[in-house]
């Protein structure tokens, strides 16, 4: 990489003064992510980075701030320092604003951030001549260039003259979905065989699944022979037939948080469903307000669903339009989608096959796994010693596998700690897949589909000093280019939100997931859920940001709705989601 060497600026060498020779700041641990004293050194200037404390970790960061240090070593910044100190705070909680502001703080690598909020909150600096500028590490590319169509849409904002500003960048991909453990299924035979439609589901499923780790497995969801998804489910009914296999065979098919019944991560797997069954060029309409969608049509008093004289639902082609039309917003139209409704049917069978609380559920998966005190962490836990006979919810030995749990494309990275403590038999042992999303039916679009949804952005503060904000955008620069970034997958095994790729000797260094998940990401669709419209940005606070599928002021988690009402279904669901939306959307000035 080439070297970019700073001068001091005669106009920048007033500094504030300090008070003592050696001062401590808290930062986190490189290692454990824990608290810990970081000796300022006096003879270095400082620059202040908090990075999210969440499934990525801080070794990524940690390596590239130790090479950067080493690079301007012999730099000077400031009269009478020489060379860097970059002192990283991981931290939890999103940032407010006033904390942006006013913290110690200047360069954020972090997620769950608003972007019109923070933009209009005056919280982001300007960094478009680093975002669109040469980079000097990687000459001839630029950080703009590696950005897909739609985020530099989002992200370029165009003054009253025409020119771009770009307050921020993409962070790295955040997608939920189902991670399945290759090795359960392979020892205990749970892939669907090759001639497995030649047997009827209900009355010969035993033999619709492969006999031996060698024998031949059905095609998959994308239909070709030879690839990642030979045996996996491609629809819904396959999924549910999978899972009533694994629990008969004496296994336990799925494990997730136990907290709020789950947490937001079913409105995250709900989205990442819609999703997929919409198509990218569809979903990409929920968020823009602006093209068609196919909705499910509601019957005359708009309690439920419509359905045909043979019970099949009826849809129906909308328009929706990002300014009023007749005095109204439209916007509404997007909560009734076909993808929303049958994601809120999948939310809802497995709720029903899981749980049986008061009786009134039919429980069949319930093999007291999930504790309503887990944590996403305690399931990531359970599912990996699991294969190893070993550890449920409450801390009990046992013999079962868990062969699936729903999560995040971050989990691997997450669960490090769970990893590290295994035998090194038993992490040779280690096989775990990203499935594929299974279809709900003949109308569901058939290439799988990506979805950007954790609002991850890398950003400056608002009025760093001048000389400042030239290391921390070459700093920004250095961590773009494609070295940087291929670095991050492989400390990681998670994508970062940019075009590249990754060498063959790059790919050695991931895991098996990691590997598993980037050749999905390369065959997928992509959904970035953000624009700029009217009534996604009057109404983000109350739905689309927090994952949330609500029909009141009261909701939170749509999997809880379910299981607290048994008489409560998809149908009923999503027309009482559509009229509350009518009434949201109606004051989206």
């Amino acid at each position: 990489m080439k070297k970019k060497t700073f001068k001091v600026n005669a106009i920048l060498t007033a500094v504030c003064s300090v008070g003592a020779l050696v001062t401590l700041v808290t930062s986190c641990s490189q290692e454990s992510g824990g608290g810990g004293g970081v000796v300022v050194d006096e003879t270095k200037t400082q620059i202040y980075i908090k990075n999210y404390q969440g499934g990525y970790g801080n070794k990524w960061l940690y390596s590239a701030k130790t090479r950067y240090e080493e690079l301007h070593a012999e730099d000077s910044y400031e009269s009478g320092k020489k060379g860097l100190q970059i002192i990283i705070a991981d931290q939890k909680a999103r940032p407010s604003s006033a904390e942006i502001k006013n913290g110690t703080s200047e360069l954020y690598f972090f997620e769950s951030i608003n972007y019109h909020t923070t933009l209009a909150d005056n919280a982001f600096e300007d960094i478009t001549e680093f975002v669109t500028g040469d980079n000097p590490y990687e000459p001839g590319k630029t950080i703009e260039s590696k950005m897909f169509d739609f985020q530099r849409d989002f992200l370029n904002m165009k003054d009253s003259n025409g020119n771009s500003h770009y307050y921020a960048i993409p962070h790295y991909i955040g997608n939920f979905g189902i991670v399945y453990n290759k090795t359960v299924f392979r020892e205990k035979g749970y892939y669907f065989a090759e001639d497995y439609q030649d047997f009827d589901p209900v009355t010969e499923s035993e033999f619709r699944f492969v006999e031996t780790p060698t024998s031949q497995k059905s095609v998959g969801p994308d239909g070709i022979a030879g690839t990642n998804d030979d045996g996996l489910p491609t629809t819904y009914d396959e999924f549910y037939e999978l899972c009533n296999y694994i629990k008969d065979g004496g296994n336990v098919p799925l494990v997730w948080m136990g907290k709020n019944g789950g947490g937001d991560y079913f409105g995250a797997l709900a989205n990442s469903l819609a999703s997929f069954y919409e198509g990218a060029e569809q979903a990409a309409v929920t968020y823009t307000y602006n093209g068609e969608v196919d909705v499910v049509k509601l019957n005359a008093d708009g309690t439920d669903v419509e359905r045909d004289a043979e019970g099949n639902l009826i849809y129906e082609t909308k328009t929706v339009h990002p300014n009023k039309v007749n005095g109204a917003y439209d916007g509404a139209e997007v909560m009734r989608t076909a993808g929303k409704y049958h994601a809120l049917d999948f939310v809802d069978r497995i709720m029903d096959e899981s749980y049986n609380p008061n009786g009134s559920h039919k429980g069949n998966w319930e093999l007291n796994i999930i504790s309503n005190s887990s944590s996403h962490l305690d399931a990531q836990n359970y599912f990996i010693n699991s294969q190893f006979g070993r550890l449920d919810a409450h801390g009990s030995q046992r013999s079962k596998s868990i062969a699936m749990i729903f999560e995040g494309n971050w989990w691997y990275s997450e669960a490090s700690e769970v990893i590290d403590s295994l035998a090194e038999t038993e992490k040779d042992q280690l096989d775990f897949g990203w499935m594929p999303l299974p279809k709900a039916d003949a109308h569901s679009n058939s290439k799988q589909t990506v979805l950007f949804d954790n609002e991850s952005y890398v950003f400056v503060k608002r009025g760093v000093p001048a000389f400042k904000k030239a290391i921390i955008g070459d700093f920004i620069q250095y961590m773009n280019t494609d070295e940087a970034l291929q670095e991050f997958t492989t400390k990681t095994n998670a994508i970062k939100s940019f075009k590249y790729t990754m060498t063959d000797e790059n790919k050695k260094e991931m895991s098996n997931f990691g590997r598993d998940f980037w050749e999905y990401f390369q065959n997928a669709d992509i959904v970035f859920p953000y624009s700029h419209e009217k009534q996604y940005m009057n109404t983000i606070g109350t739905q689309l940001s927090g994952r949330r599928y609500a029909y009141s002021t009261n909701i939170t988690f749509c999997q809880n709705e379910f299981t607290a009402d048994p008489s409560l279904t998809a149908g009923k669901y999503i027309a009482k989601m559509y009229k509350y939306y009518k009434g949201v959307y109606s004051t989206a000035a």
